[in-house]
């Protein structure tokens, strides 16, 4: 009993500062068909390991682009990339060795009239593999965008839920 009143008492103070720390969820308003018209560039430059001493290099370029015809307004979004696989036993040379990896096209947004009731931005997305890296994807994607409307101690500015189903197959056979 001399412990169970401490616990008791430090859960009672742990979860009135927990209710400063989150928003809860009627605090959120869905904000995906708000999208942007700017057009953006961004580069990645990260290194990768997969623990069986193989190792990746990877330059990306994304850009992304304002789409709209007729009642439908979205984004298509174009991901690219330069990769170098190599691992302990490869030579020194071969680490400087770029080849394309894959590039992925996705194209995502909303018609004003057509699903409205959903207020989701529905899309599509083609992975193709250049160089010879990994194999032919295609998918639909369905997603939105709730932005908080208040601020928190742990600044969460949205929350984006993201559903995909993604098929791959492969055709060098």
């Amino acid at each position: 009993m001399k412990l169970f009143l401490p616990i008791l008492f430090s859960l009672f103070v742990s979860a009135s500062y927990a209710a400063e720390l989150f928003v809860p969820l009627s605090q959120f308003d869905n904000d995906s068909q708000q999208l942007s018209d700017s057009r953006v560039l961004e580069s990645w430059v990260y290194h990768n390991y997969d623990n069986n001493d193989n190792y990746q290099n990877i330059l990306k370029l994304r850009y992304y682009n304002p789409l709209e015809a007729g009642d439908w307004r979205g984004r298509i979004r174009l991901d690219t990339s330069y990769t170098s696989n190599y691992n302990s036993i490869s030579s020194v040379d071969n680490a400087g060795q770029y080849s394309a990896g894959s590039t992925m096209v996705i194209i995502w947004g909303q018609d004003r009239t057509f699903l409205k009731p959903l207020a989701a931005l529905v899309g599509g997305r083609v992975i193709s593999p250049f160089g010879n890296n990994g194999q032919w994807a295609v998918g639909p994607q369905l997603n939105w965008a709730f932005v908080t409307k208040v601020d928190n101690l742990l600044r969460v500015t949205d929350i984006s839920p993201l559903v995909r189903y993604m098929y791959g197959f492969d055709t060098k056979k």
